[in-house]
């Protein structure tokens, strides 16, 4: 089974691939349109609607999203309600929003947590912003789930850091390699996997 498929619907399929999922491709292999909010960011990618919501528990509305040209972030555990949405891990999952573009994905994380607008928060300024970046190296999905693409791993370092350097030359702090805990590291660590089974 691959990433994006469901009994009743079958295989979901990403716009930008041509000929569509691999067979000989890895669970969430790059072929993949990448995991359990596939078919709400494949819908929006396609033109089927402007918005949706997906849900995540790890990489679940961003993995799509990111196979899909769309904008999308997950909120902090808590702020939005999960009535409805099926629970796994308590304490990781979150629904969020995808979309097209920066607009649309504030105005729907508003409706989403009750407010009136968020468009007032894109300023369009970058003073006080501050992003730190994950090691890439050890940030990523093991090669069981996601095969190596050599062509994919060279180009999406060199763009991870061109957009670094871009938003330093903007004035924002940037912090690269952020040094936080991998869910490995925390699972190697008695106490770490004990906190995370005392919250679940």
């Amino acid at each position: 089974m691959t990433g994006g498929w469901s009994a009743f619907g079958g295989q979901t399929q990403s716009p930008y691939v041509e000929g569509g999922v691999d067979r000989d491709d890895t669970w969430l292999g790059h072929s993949n349109p990448g995991g359990s909010s596939s078919g709400s960011a494949a819908g929006v990618a396609a033109g089927f609607a402007p918005v949706s919501i997906g849900t995540k528990s790890e990489g679940s509305i961003v993995t799509p999203a990111s196979r899909a040209a769309l904008y999308s972030i997950k909120p902090t555990i808590g702020n939005l309600p999960k009535h409805g949405v099926f629970s796994a891990v308590p304490i990781f999952e979150s629904a969020g929003p995808l979309a097209k573009t920066p607009r649309d994905l504030a105005d729907l994380t508003a409706i989403l947590m009750g407010q009136k607008s968020c468009s007032s928060r894109l300023t369009g300024r970058w003073d006080g912003l501050g992003l730190a970046f994950v090691d890439p190296t050890k940030w990523k999905w093991s090669q069981a789930i996601c095969g190596r693409n050599d062509g994919f791993e060279k180009q999406y370092m060199h763009e991870l850091e061109q957009a670094a350097n871009t938003l330093a030359a903007r004035g924002i702090k940037v912090a690269q390699k952020a040094n936080f805990p991998t869910f490995e590291e925390i699972f190697e660590n008695q106490e770490g996997a004990q906190t995370i089974e005392n919250l679940t």
